[in-house]
């Protein structure tokens, strides 16, 4: 049986459904799969190669150290490489060391897969979770504010179907309310607010229609 190859090495046509034109040299997204490179400019709903590995010499946020085969990740907003986890994509491993003073960073490109779950922390009130958080497979984040916090959370169908979130609270008082998107619910509710006790702890799984409850240790 005869195959047919559709792509050589580490390029791939790419479709801009982005609804802005891209540059040759931007970082775009991949669906769910990871982060890559064009190589030419793509005009919007366009097609165009991009290039999703390999080592790519890109701009990084100011003042921050980085060192050789650190994660690093992809701040859209700011089109630059940076160490901070929270909202931001996954790249892949800075290939050298970057220092504090330098504009740039080699990166090797890897998939969102191989990030895999995410720890992070917050002390704010509104903290909010976005696409970015849940393309490894998950996040599990601590809330230390010291009162009720409201947690947002991106549309389920953007995300990973089986994705998972798991959120603690360490501060003593108030609820940790969560907030899924628009219509969306959360253990059958609009929002969740059951969370209220310090180091309540609740596992939540992403059916692809709905958050659901999982393994959990509410008092």
């Amino acid at each position: 049986m005869k195959t047919k190859v559709h792509n050589i090495g580490d390029s791939r046509a790419w479709v801009n459904d982005t609804g802005v034109a891209v540059s040759s040299g931007d970082v775009v997204r991949i669906g769910q799969e990871r982060m890559a490179i064009a190589t030419v400019d793509i005009a919007i709903s366009g097609t165009g190669i991009v290039d999703h590995g390999g080592v790519h010499r890109l701009a990084k946020v100011a003042s921050t150290a980085i060192a050789q085969g650190a994660r690093v990740y992809w701040d859209a907003t700011e089109e630059e490489v940076t160490t901070t986890i929270l909202g931001n994509y996954y790249l892949g491993r800075a290939f050298r060391a970057a220092g504090a003073d330098d504009t740039t960073v080699d990166v090797r490109l890897e998939a969102f897969s191989q990030e895999g779950p995410r720890y992070v922390t917050s002390g704010s009130a509104t903290p909010a979770l976005g696409i970015a958080d849940f393309l490894g497979g998950g996040v599990a984040i601590t809330l230390s504010v010291a009162g009720a916090a409201t947690l947002t959370l991106p549309s389920v169908a953007d995300i990973p179907v089986g994705a998972t979130l798991l959120t603690k609270k360490t501060g003593s008082a108030g609820a940790i309310t969560i907030d899924p998107a628009g219509s969306e619910t959360i253990n059958g509710g609009s929002t969740h607010a059951t969370q209220d006790a310090q180091n309540d702890l609740a596992m939540w799984v992403n059916t692809g229609a709905a958050w659901i409850l999982g393994p959990s240790v509410i008092a």
